[in-house]
């Protein structure tokens, strides 16, 4: 399969490290050729198209996409190769579309996500086209939020940590404040995936107000401080063990860029915060 322009450049920057060793069905599919490692700038569909002249809405080559990708995805599964062709081409078509084509093309990428696929024959769960919809998905803007929300930890997907972790990162990617709010509550999921994953997402709020970056700064710095402190009361403890070291850096940038100091252990953070929660953290240097 050709893997055209915009999933690729998206897919080198967002799936799991190892993702083309562990998930052979989305090898198969040649969404892992040529994954690199590196990062690629955030897209700025949710912060720029609104500031550029009124585009174009309603346009018949938007509708006509999204009829062609609901006739692919009717075909359940056997057409998938050509469903995640169509998602990069209502990508493409996004920066150029009006607020109404821009919600059109988030809710049919999102629609994908309502697809059943059966394991394949080594009984592996089928998701390479979620994966292909939740990542396209983070390139959709603020228009993407209400969509994401309704799939991370839905039923259908919730024990997929492979999409729920990307389904979170593209509401991170956003950079919408709508965002915020979903991304906080998952700081205290049972899941470390799931904690670490909202942490790292929630980096890409850097931008916000300070008033705001105060509260995503004491959400995160009250979630690591609890873990550290179920680590110390039993250093035994595998799963907790586990959990701090899936969250201690994402939680840090975290901190870090809300901040914009750096430290280590949670108790500096702690006391850091103490002694400056009401300052103007911006002038101080």
């Amino acid at each position: 399969m050709h893997i055209t322009p915009i999933l690729r450049t998206v897919l080198r920057s967002r799936l799991l490290p190892g993702l083309c060793a562990a998930a052979p069905a989305v090898l198969a599919l040649g969404l892992c050729a040529g994954v690199a490692a590196h990062a690629t700038p955030a897209s700025s569909a949710g912060t720029e198209l609104h500031q550029d002249d009124p585009k174009p809405d309603k346009r018949e080559a938007v509708k006509e996409l999204c009829a062609k990708l609901k006739a692919h995805l009717k075909e359940r599964g056997k057409e998938d190769r050509e469903a995640t062709a169509v998602l990069d081409l209502l990508l493409k078509e996004f920066p150029a579309s009006g607020p109404k084509d821009r919600e059109t093309i988030a809710k049919a990428i999102g629609d994908s996500l309502k697809e059943k696929r059966k394991p394949t024959a080594e009984g592996v769960r089928d998701n390479k086209l979620h994966l292909a919809a939740a990542i396209a998905l983070g390139e959709c803007g603020p228009e993407c939020v209400e969509v994401l929300v309704q799939w991370v930890g839905h039923k259908e997907h919730r024990d997929d940590m492979q999409l729920q972790r990307e389904l979170i990162l593209s509401l991170g990617k956003s950079k919408d404040k709508s965002a915020v709010e979903p991304l906080t509550d998952l700081l205290v999921h049972h899941q470390a995936t799931v904690q670490a994953s909202s942490a790292e997402a929630l980096v890409n709020f850097a931008h916000l107000p300070l008033a705001d970056r105060k509260e995503i700064f004491k959400e995160v710095l009250d979630q690591i401080t609890q873990i550290k402190g179920q680590l110390d009361t039993d250093p035994n403890d595998t799963t907790e063990r586990e959990r701090y070291d899936a969250v201690r850096a994402p939680m840090r940038s975290v901190l870090q860029v809300m901040s914009k100091q750096d430290f280590s252990e949670p108790s500096e953070w702690r006391s850091w915060w103490n002694n400056n929660k009401t300052k103007d953290w911006d002038a101080i240097s």
